[in-house]
């Protein structure tokens, strides 16, 4: 065999190799890595408040070691606040999982799901282990709208009813029925709910209502609200201490500017 013919087929088996490579990449999984598994930020805010913008649930096999450093990171935070404004849903156990981080190592039912075509109730319960440090016996902030969907309705509702968690915002979607495709004929399809969740304190779920806040304020004074809660709340704890001058001074000055924006 001639050099230049080897070296051509040697060429070809490289770019073959290189093509079946990027028809394994898993786009999703890529797609997904890029936004951080819905964590878009995660900071902590003036006097110390945790602060969590999350964007979607994405599969918990994906997103499982990002929550753990997430709540690794806000661990130390004197509260927080979960930001589901935006957030339109996605997979479970994600929701469950991260719920478990605010309760202890016990598992407590979280949610079930009543599928009518099965008549089956399938039950989730919160995690015994998680990865990340367990946010337990400090305020909970969630902010919701009316762009908060689907699973995030489920998360926000869970830790309200729970008593985990104070929502903010205005009230969410109302879309708790899972939906499916029927066939009527082969010209027409209807959409119908076939699962309905059901939390075991209500022993219903947000369908239609949505999630109601505990305060409600405009979409946009959400955060703002949420942060003066959490500082007022700080001050208050640290008024009957006199060995923390310093730090209750920095903490009404940033509740001082939050008031004036």
């Amino acid at each position: 065999m001639e050099a230049s013919q080897q070296a051509e087929e040697e060429e070809t088996e490289v770019e073959t190799e290189e093509t079946n490579a990027e028809e394994e990449i898993d786009w999703n999984y890529w797609y997904a890595q890029k936004k951080n598994f819905g964590f878009e930020k995660v900071e902590v805010l003036g006097g110390n408040i945790g602060y969590i913008k999350y964007t979607f649930f994405q599969p918990l096999s994906w997103a499982e070691s990002t929550i753990d450093a997430t709540m690794r990171f806000v661990a130390n935070t004197d509260a927080l606040i979960i930001d589901l404004r935006e957030n339109q849903g996605g997979y479970s156990p994600t929701d469950s999982y991260l719920a478990s981080h605010f309760f202890d190592e016990n598992a407590t039912l979280w949610m079930s799901s009543y599928e009518r075509r099965l008549d089956e109730t399938d039950s989730v319960l919160t995690f015994q282990d998680v990865g990340g440090e367990r946010y337990v016996d400090k305020s909970v902030f969630i902010l919701v709208s009316e762009n908060t969907f689907s699973l995030a309705e489920r998360f926000a509702y869970g830790l309200k009813l729970f008593g985990k968690a104070i929502i903010i915002g205005e009230a969410s979607a109302g879309a708790a029925h899972a939906i499916d495709f029927m066939e009527v004929n082969e010209n027409y399809l209807i959409q119908l709910p076939i699962i309905r969740s059901v939390h075991p304190v209500t022993k219903i779920d947000w369908e239609g209502t949505g999630v109601i806040p505990d305060i409600e304020t405009s979409n946009e004074e959400a955060l703002r609200t949420a942060h003066l809660m959490a500082l007022n709340e700080q001050i208050e704890a640290l008024q009957s201490r006199t060995i923390v001058g310093p730090i209750l001074e920095r903490y009404e000055k940033i509740k001082m500017e939050l008031s004036k924006r």
